[in-house]
């Protein structure tokens, strides 16, 4: 039985590791897959990429599925539930010798449990908090993916280099059945009476959409067909868009371009641990100055820093500039991708909030095909990543001004 509060904090820690497991394992890692899994199943590089690009449609576009039922069902069940599709799919995966066993057991069912890691711990935290610490503790919390990538992958390469791909798989298949074990039995929801007699309430959609703070005995008006005739449901998704677009050009194309300009595989291939460690710490200084400041003047200020560094990076193929750029742009990512999903739940209301951050899920799935796609298309006719990062400098000039007219659109229609 729940005693008090202080149990949050606990709440906080599993999805730091639940979260952070599923992203490390699997998409931070599938670099270090790549080459090993594409020479023994005999598949080009534009088959493999494929391949990686059926788990990651999967890995988002189902969010909205396991949202929905993480707002319906007890929680346990939920996590339990997608903790296990994950880790059977890694598992089932270790076995796949042909690409068809591969495609359904890693793309599809790792994929499929994936895509609720977020959204079945993300309203469960939202509910433990008050509106003047969600944030920071989604910041904090969301911080396990950049420790995850910081770790994972180096692990999964060396049981690659001590046996194969296979038993990087099962190994880690079943570390991640291990974490839902363990986040399944920790997790839970705070009780009503809980949060009655700690003076909390949770933020909730009138019918018009806008999000208005009731008492938590009070019916919701909560609607996804309303939400969906809203702009301002579609100016979150186009800032989700924009974001991740720019995240996943870099963690894609990053390395390449290093070694592209001299500088040696090994010395590059850090840059990503950098990347990773530094969004850490922007996860956590981008929640803690949300709670102050709201998320719109953050993600402007965030995502702008990322755009000046964008257009920066081309002035200089220095190693410094490379290691300064990871830094500064794993800052500055870490502290505003997860902004727009939590502006979503304080528009539309922190009640649904798993509902809501699986339905947004969908666009961060879009920014994930496009950044890279546009990036690698673009060098593959200019031979350069120059202009690359030039077009994704603009698409976070996009962003920006998507952000300020929805704080303008939310301000006029609070």
């Amino acid at each position: 039985m729940t005693k008090g509060l202080g149990y949050r904090w606990l709440v906080v820690a599993v999805f730091f590791c639940f979260n952070g497991c599923a992203w490390g394992m699997t998409q931070s890692t599938h670099g270090v897959y790549f080459g090993p899994i594409s020479e023994e199943l005999n598949l080009s590089s534009g088959i493999m990429s494929a391949l990686f690009s059926i788990f990651l449609v999967l890995s988002f576009s189902a969010g909205a599925f396991w949202g929905w039922l993480a707002d319906k069902l007890p929680v346990r069940l939920v996590v339990f539930s997608t903790g296990c599709c994950l880790s059977l799919g890694l598992i089932l995966g270790s076995y796949a010798y042909s690409v068809p066993i591969f495609i359904l057991a890693y793309c599809f069912l790792g994929g499929f449990g994936m895509a609720g890691v977020f959204p079945s711990c993300a309203g469960t935290l939202m509910r433990w908090f008050s509106p003047g610490s969600q944030a920071l503790a989604l910041g904090i919390s969301s911080a396990g993916v950049g420790a995850a990538t910081a770790v994972i992958p180096p692990f999964a390469d060396r049981l690659i280099v001590q046996q194969d791909w296979h038993h990087a798989f099962f190994v880690l298949g079943i570390v991640m059945g291990l974490m839902t074990l363990v986040s399944t039995v920790c997790i839970k929801q705070p009780s009503k009476a809980l949060l009655t007699r700690e003076g909390l309430t949770v933020s909730q959609p009138s019918r018009s959409g806008v999000s208005t703070t009731n008492q938590l005995n009070e019916g919701t008006s909560f609607s996804i067909k309303l939400m969906l005739k809203d702009k301002k449901f579609w100016l979150l998704a186009g800032m989700s868009v924009s974001a991740m677009s720019l995240a996943q050009m870099c963690w894609v194309h990053l390395i390449p371009r290093a070694i592209d300009v001299g500088i040696e595989s090994s010395t590059a291939a850090q840059l990503m641990i950098t990347l990773g460690s530094f969004s850490i710490l922007g996860k956590i200084g981008g929640g803690y100055f949300t709670d102050k400041f709201g998320p719109y003047p953050v993600y402007i200020g965030l995502l702008l820093l990322q755009c000046i560094l964008l257009i920066t990076i081309n002035t200089s193929d220095e190693l410094w500039m490379y290691i300064a750029f990871s830094a500064l742009f794993g800052t500055g990512y870490g502290g505003c991708i997860f902004l727009p999903t939590f502006a979503s739940g304080k528009i539309f209301g922190m009640e649904y909030f798993s509902t809501i951050a699986g339905i947004l899920g969908v666009s961060y799935g879009v920014g994930c095909i496009l950044g890279p796609v546009i990036a690698g298309v673009l060098f593959d006719i200019s031979h350069s990543y120059k202009l690359s990062f030039l077009i994704a400098a603009v698409i976070g000039g996009v962003g920006i001004i998507l952000c300020a007219y929805l704080k303008k659109t939310v301000s006029i229609s609070g």
